[in-house]
């Protein structure tokens, strides 16, 4: 029910709503995938928060698979923005027509393709809200496409270039654009209904610089602008247009920005640490509380914000050598290393995260056995409880038991050589998706009536030594079993 009722709002409710049904529908959305709390409920961006009550606690850590997206379909692809209904948006280049073409992955794994408006030849898509609606720039301007990849050109201050950074559920796009008369850019905020606004920035002058990272639904945005007196940056919110300078730490940051807000108004951005006088990832509980700085595993190295969630769940990156995508998950703890909760084997390489979503899915560019892709870390469940290999050993039979089935179930055996991640045909990954790369079926069984089966079949001599991966799919439900890694003796 829970993938029906997503699909529904999604493919058929949604794509049909007009600006001022929006808040309705998508509070029951949100209603059917769990993840919002109170439909509709306005939340006051200055009203301070505890911190207890926002740190995220009893959280069960997640197994991950990672997923090349559209392997072998597409060439030089990159997810730069996931939603909460898991889409995920970027670019990928295309032989035909050839290019750098903006795309949407929905949570099969399908890829679709955008229009480009007239004059465009190319486009990245930045920014894609829970309606499927996605936003983004190229060398002409920006760009908004509609719930049915219509596209429409935004308009723009004046200058050379529009870069967008960031949108919400009502349509409403951030970013910077140039400006006409002078050297700078400024931050705005654009829509079909308004067009674009100019946010301005600290100076009194205006002629020096802002930019805009991402706006909530309760059009709360949040980004940087160059100090009121011309020294340095500063984070700032803008609150109904007016632009406001978030708290800073006793360190006077010339380059603190704030880079993303979730429903509850909570922001994450980058400031001086005044522990170690070194550049962290900072949160503000609300706009007018002074920034906590996340506990850093490089304390040398600058780490840098990219994502808070609705969980709470912050998404940071350190430096790019060291595989650092980094999770908090725990606010008074050191982060988990994306790397760290990958599949034993894989062959991945991450170079940057850019995306997190409800689902705690991770997104962005990694190296791939060697190549560069668009790569998609995905939480497991397993439900399925799978045996070791007994006796574990090449020339001779070997069983494997599974339990915690529903009886008369069929359940599949794979067996692969590494760890990483394929899509179960058929099923959504935001339900499960294999841990394992290139899986083989080996063995096909039926649960009894207390949920058990059993397997048996003989290990060839040549996989003497051989570390090998196995788990178990009912592909009816979309179950999987935890991931045996095993050398075979």
């Amino acid at each position: 029910m829970f993938l029906e009722q997503q699909t529904a709002y999604r493919d058929t409710v949604l794509p049909a709503l007009q600006s001022s049904q929006r808040h309705i529908m998508l509070a029951l959305c949100a209603a059917a995938l769990t993840y919002v709390a109170e439909a509709g409920a306005a939340h006051d961006p200055a009203a301070p928060v505890t911190v207890g009550a926002l740190a995220p606690t009893d959280v069960a850590l997640p197994q991950y698979a990672i997923i090349e997206l559209s392997r072998g379909q597409v060439q030089d692809r990159t997810v730069r923005a996931s939603n909460n209904v898991g889409d995920h948006a970027g670019t990928a280049n295309f032989d035909e027509p050839p290019g750098l073409k903006p795309v949407i992955w929905d949570p099969y794994g399908r890829l679709r393709l955008l229009a480009l408006p007239p004059g465009f030849t190319a486009a990245e898509v930045w920014a894609i809200n829970d309606l499927g609606e996605a936003a983004g720039d190229w060398g002409p301007g920006g760009v908004f496409w509609n719930t049915a990849g219509e596209p429409f050109r935004m308009d723009d201050l004046g200058g050379r270039r529009t870069e967008v950074r960031g949108m919400n559920n009502l349509g409403q796009v951030v970013g910077s654009a140039d400006l006409p008369t002078i050297n700078g850019s400024h931050a705005f905020v654009w829509s079909l209904e308004t067009g674009m606004i100019d946010l301005g920035d600290l100076s009194p002058t205006e002629e020096y610089a802002s930019v805009a990272y991402d706006i909530n639904d309760d059009g709360v945005i949040v980004g940087s602008s160059v100090a009121a007196n011309g020294l340095g940056d500063k984070p700032v919110a803008w609150v109904g247009g007016q632009i406001r300078q978030l708290p800073e730490l006793p360190i006077d940051g010339a380059r603190d920005y704030a880079r993303s807000i979730n429903e509850a108004g909570v922001i994450i951005g980058s400031a001086g640490d005044p522990a170690t006088y070194q550049r962290g990832i900072a949160i503000w509980p609300s706009i007018n509380e002074s920034p906590l700085i996340l506990p850093d595993p490089f304390p040398r190295d600058e780490v840098r914000p990219i994502a808070i969630n609705n969980h709470n769940i912050v998404l940071g990156e350190g430096p790019t050598n060291r595989s650092s995508a980094l999770l908090w998950y725990d606010w008074e703890k050191q982060p988990l290393r994306l790397f760290d909760l990958l599949p034993w084997g894989h062959r991945w390489k991450l170079f940057s995260s850019d995306a997190l979503n409800d689902f705690n899915q991770v997104s962005g560019l990694a190296a791939y056995n060697g190549r560069s892709s668009a790569f998609l870390a995905t939480p497991v469940y397993p439900t399925i409880t799978m045996s070791k290999v007994v006796p574990g050993r090449a020339g001779e039979m070997n069983t494997i038991t599974l339990s915690n089935l529903t009886p008369n179930a069929t359940v599949q055996v794979l067996v692969g050589t590494h760890g990483g991640g394929t899509i179960i045909p058929g099923c959504s990954m935001l339900q499960n998706v294999l841990q394992i790369d290139n899986p083989k079926l080996v063995a096909t069984a039926v649960a009894d009536s207390n949920g058990i089966a059993t397997v048996s079949g003989l290990i060839p001599t040549f996989r003497r030594w051989q570390t090998l991966v196995f788990q178990a799919v009912v592909r009816d439900t979309c179950e999987i079993s935890n991931l045996v890694v095993q050398t075979i003796q």
